[in-house]
Order: structure tokens, then C-alpha cells, then sequence
């Protein structure tokens, strides 16, 4: 289903009580997730993993270098002293099982 298939939290309960789970709690955490110290590495592991990764992986040539240059552009604007830091946000989920 991919990475977003449960970031519709309503769809998450729904799919939560169809299985029979109950005292379903769904709880928003947002936080900073470290990707990479530099843009090198901000850049591999962009081309391994990721949508990114998929759609690059696809092209050839010269598309493929405009691709790269233009995703590694985007990122070197979000480059600090830190690192490649970006937002991240998942469900902490709490329910019981149905018996």
C-alpha cells in the first residue's frame, strides 16, 4: 500500500474497527527526523529509498541527471550546520484487540 496508505486517520479507525479493535485511541506525533549530515549523503540515500528513489530509478540519461540536480537543489535549501532535518509526523495508535 506504500508509506501513506494509513495517514487518513479516519480511514485508520475505520479499518481499526472493521477489525474488530475497540477503545481505539489515534494520537498525532510530529517531530525531526535526521536524514543525512550532508548533502552526499542527503543525495544516496535519496537515490535508494523513497519516492524519489523510484521515479529516479526509472529515468535515463540526461532526464536523469536534470532529475537528480533538480532534487538536490531542492534539498541543499533545507542543508544546515545540523544536517538535512525534516518534518515528520506518524499515528501513535492505541486500541485493544477484539476477542
Amino acid at each position: 500500500p506504500g508509506p501513506f496508505a494509513l495517514s487518513d486517520r479516519n480511514d485508520l479507525q475505520s479499518i481499526l474497527e472493521s477489525a474488530a479493535f475497540t477503545q481505539i485511541e489515534i494520537e498525532s506525533v510530529e517531530l525531526s527526523l535526521h536524514l543525512a549530515d550532508d548533502i552526499d549523503e542527503a543525495m544516496a540515500m535519496q537515490t535508494r529509498i523513497g519516492p524519489v528513489a523510484r521515479a529516479i530509478n526509472e529515468l535515463e540519461g540526461t532526464v536523469r541527471e536534470d532529475a537528480l540536480g533538480a532534487a538536490r537543489a531542492a534539498l541543499q535549501e533545507k542543508i544546515t550546520d545540523e544536517g538535512l532535518n525534516l518534518g515528520a509526523a506518524c499515528w501513535l495508535v492505541h486500541a485493544r484487540g477484539g476477542q
